[in-house]
């Protein structure tokens, strides 16, 4: 009597360790990617997350500083070009959930506003979507200046890229009359 095998060869495939071990998104690698994103990933970062005896997918990492969502919009940003960006809005999208706090959600809207202003020329939402987390990027100012400024004991706070890139859109659109209020306002604000 023979025995059915299955039509498709069993893989055993390599436990997923490194920062994506570490963090707990082994499902999300597997699922969110295909496997040349997965490389392309990962031969992106190699010179840059290949510390001793972890890189982003094996080795032990044994602690870090920043949480999920902190990990995961650091990671987004290595992909700012314009052919990369699709892959570091999807880190952002996972990113999102996972932002506690003021200043987490100040950098990750940074970030996407980055991201998809890079997509802006191949994606006909991008523009929309980049004002629309400026906006909210804005609203999120003046306690994110409070939290700077507590955080890391400066009385001033670093750049705000929704100001800067709203004003910079108006001013393409035509609209100096707005972007000179955004400037007035980034000065009372972001201070």
């Amino acid at each position: 009597m023979k025995t059915a095998r299955s039509p498709l060869p069993t893989i055993d495939a390599a436990p997923v360790e490194g920062y994506i071990g570490y963090y707990g998104l082994e499902d999300w690698w597997q699922s969110a990617f295909t496997p040349d994103e997965r490389a392309l990933v990962q031969a992106t970062l190699k010179p840059r997350l290949s510390g001793p005896g972890a890189t982003l997918t094996t080795g032990s990492v044994q602690s870090s500083s920043e949480n999920v969502g902190q990990f995961l919009t650091v990671l987004a940003q290595w992909f700012g070009r314009k052919d990369l960006a699709p892959i570091g809005v999807k880190i952002l999208d996972k990113a999102k959930s996972s932002c506690k706090g003021v200043l987490d959600k100040h950098l990750w809207l940074s970030s996407y506003i980055e991201l998809r202003y890079a997509q802006r020329d191949a994606d006909p939402t991008a523009l929309d979507d980049v004002i629309r987390a400026c906006e909210d990027m804005i609203a999120l100012a003046p306690k994110a200046s409070q939290a700077f400024k507590k955080a890391y004991l400066s009385p001033v706070p670093p750049s705000h890229r929704g100001y800067g890139q709203l004003i910079t859109i108006y001013k393409a659109r035509g609209d100096r009359a707005e972007a000179r209020r955004l400037q007035e306002e980034f000065l009372m604000v972001w201070r």
